[in-house]
């Protein structure tokens, strides 16, 4: 009989190889095949909700249970099926009612005799019992983690995430010091200077991140964005010396506020004055006075020229003025650089307002701020998950590193060997050198590529880890700002820096299985976490999908950030391949199409809708 494993882990690898010997050990007790393709399972935090969704692995199990793909299910423990009793007792009964034995070890009850093909008696009852334990189990633990939060925060002490730029951890064995937060020094120097740049006559948020960034950037081994730079001068514990904390209780959902003490790095009227000039100071991305704002306004940058694209109100049907979307005139962009003779730029690209609103505003829900709907208890989850990843990416850096002074040694080897070589062998001597340094030139610029491409990704998740430990927002930030323009808009401006549209013409229809030259767009947008390349069909009725990918796995080479080694069309460069999909090449060459599918297979989708 074939046996499939359902798993589910937090983050640590260990947990997920772990329930994969275990099974694999209990499938060979009972006699079973099993397979790697039969193992469902993933990283999973939060609470199950089967009202709403399956979590993707049961999904798949349910699939492959349906095509007969597999005998039994064998499952470690209870409350890796599901953490929620509703959801866990619905999960059993759907794979009792496709006749699937589910064996679960913690408990050694099966639902079904594997052998007879008779349900078990009690076993619902049993396996429901279970599920009840393991969720008043999880519910007591986070009780009492709550609990001992609220003592540290009634002490002035803050265990979870990082201390804000600034400060530090008192740190030590003391228990009722270590978690408090004191100043850091050399951070709080940069603070202060922060303030002091911004507040100078003519200055900006662009001109006070690149000041900082050339005074302490290589003290820091980073570079300050307008994003940073933003969220100093807008945190007002600063000069309050107060860090209010919100603690919600998993028993009643109530949210308490704590007034958490910290040592002040600013006085009052130097952090008002920069608040006083944050809400005068005129941008370059702000609209002009009499030009009406949109959520994208100064953002849209035509890929040419650079100049920002234009809105224009789009004629109606039927002897209507204007035509109508969203119960709003309909707006579509284009460049009028050229048109109005300002440049010579050539671009014609005109983008629908209402489809790319739709789309940014998922990508922004999705990878830039989804992290505010996060509760504590996912948010260490989360930051554990990414240090783990960042340490990865240090060893395999440091591997590189180490090949490459490998291959120096190899190489200053060949040529003593050549140097100190008889006469008889010189020849061979050379010729051997030769070939040594060839070899050894080219992996030493394969292991800096893959350094550079490694050392992105880490830049990449410090900074999502940056978001996680120092969270900004309310929880309910999202909610105020799809009822508020200026709120969603601000938050948009916060987030991104511009976006270069691109018009597609060799992407190919899966229904007609031709090539359509009009509205497909491709979108790089530039955010304060990188580069994303978003890809969309404008001419989509019913299934509106936008697909996206980080600008660290692909690179457009049509785009403004493309590879000089390659030759430039309409096709992305896809960088260290393996971690985005199944191959075994380090980089590849892939198509618009091909690009969806990738992106389809890692769940990088954006489900947008716009009224008519």
């Amino acid at each position: 009989m074939r046996a499939a494993f359902l798993i589910r882990c937090s983050t640590k690898k260990q947990d997920y190889e772990r329930q994969v010997n275990d099974l694999t050990r209990l499938a060979k007790k009972f006699g079973y095949t099993s397979s790697d393709n039969m193992i469902f399972g993933e990283h999973i935090t939060g609470k199950d909700d089967a009202s709403k969704r399956d979590r993707q692995s049961i999904q798949r199990l349910k699939d492959a249970a349906i095509n007969k793909e597999f005998d039994v299910v064998l499952v470690s423990e209870v409350s890796r099926m599901s953490r929620d009793p509703m959801s866990g007792r619905l999960y059993v009964r759907q794979l009792i009612n496709m006749d699937i034995p589910v064996y679960f070890r913690d408990i050694d009850t099966w639902t079904i005799d594997p052998v007879t093909g008779k349900k078990v008696r009690d076993a619902e009852t049993i396996i429901g019992a279970a599920f009840d334990a393991a969720w008043k189990y999880i519910k007591s633990m986070k009780t009492q983690i709550a609990s001992g939060r609220r003592d540290e925060l009634d002490n002035n002490q803050m265990s979870i995430g990082q201390p804000f730029f600034g400060y530090k951890r008192y740190g030590g064995r003391d228990k009722g010091k270590k978690n408090s937060w004191v100043i850091n020094d050399d951070a709080a120097k940069v603070v202060v200077d922060v303030f002091e740049e911004y507040v100078k006559d003519g200055a900006t948020l662009k001109s006070t991140a690149l000041a900082i960034t050339a005074k302490y950037g290589e003290q820091f081994n980073k570079k300050f964005s307008i994003g940073t730079i933003e969220h100093i001068l807008t945190f007002e514990p600063y000069c309050t010396g107060i860090k209010v904390v919100s603690l919600t209780d998993p028993d009643t959902e109530d949210v308490d506020e704590f007034e958490v003490e910290i040592p002040t790095i600013i006085t009052r009227a130097m952090f008002d004055k920069a608040t006083t000039k944050r809400a005068t100071n005129r941008t370059a991305r702000t609209p002009y006075p009499k030009q009406a704002t949109y959520i994208l306004s100064k953002l849209l940058k035509c890929p040419i020229c650079e100049h920002s694209l234009t809105p224009q109100k789009r004629g109606g049907d039927k002897g209507d003025k204007y035509r109508l979307m969203n119960g709003k005139v309909a707006i579509r962009w284009s460049c009028m650089s050229g048109i109005n003779n300002a440049t010579d730029c050539s671009s014609r690209i005109t983008i629908s307002n209402e489809k790319l609103e739709a789309i940014i505003w998922g990508l922004v829900k999705q990878e830039l701020i989804g992290f505010a709907n996060l509760n504590d208890e996912d948010r260490v989850a989360k930051v554990e998950e990414l240090t783990d990843k960042i340490t990865n990416l240090e060893m395999n850096i440091a591997n590189f590193t180490s090949h490459i002074s490998n291959m120096d040694r190899l190489i200053e080897r060949a040529y003593s060997a050549y140097m100190d070589a008889p006469d008889s062998v010189m020849d061979i001597a050379k010729d051997k050198y030769y070939k040594t340094l060839t070899k050894c030139e080219n992996e030493r610029a394969e292991c800096k590529d893959k350094i550079e491409a490694l050392s992105a990704e880490k830049l990449r998740l410090e900074n999502m880890r940056t978001f996680f430990n120092q969270p900004t927002l309310p929880k309910d930030a999202i909610e105020k700002a799809e009822s508020d323009p200026i709120k969603m808009r601000n938050l948009v401006m916060e987030l991104i820096d511009k976006i270069y549209p691109y018009r597609i013409t060799t992407y190919v229809s899966s229904a007609t299985n031709r090539i359509m030259r009009n509205g497909i767009v491709l979108l790089e947008v530039y955010t304060i976490n990188g580069i994303y390349n978003v890809l969309y069909d404008g001419n989509q009725r019913n299934n509106k999908v936008a697909y996206y990918i980080s600008g660290v796995y692909a690179t457009f080479q049509n785009g403004r950030n493309k590879f000089d080694a390659y030759d430039t069309g309409e096709y992305f460069v896809i960088s260290h391949a393996t971690l985005v999909t199944e191959t075994e090449d380090v980089d590849m060459l892939v198509t618009f199409n091909e690009l969806i599918k990738i992106c389809m297979q890692n769940g990088w989708e954006i489900d947008y809708t716009y009224k008519m």
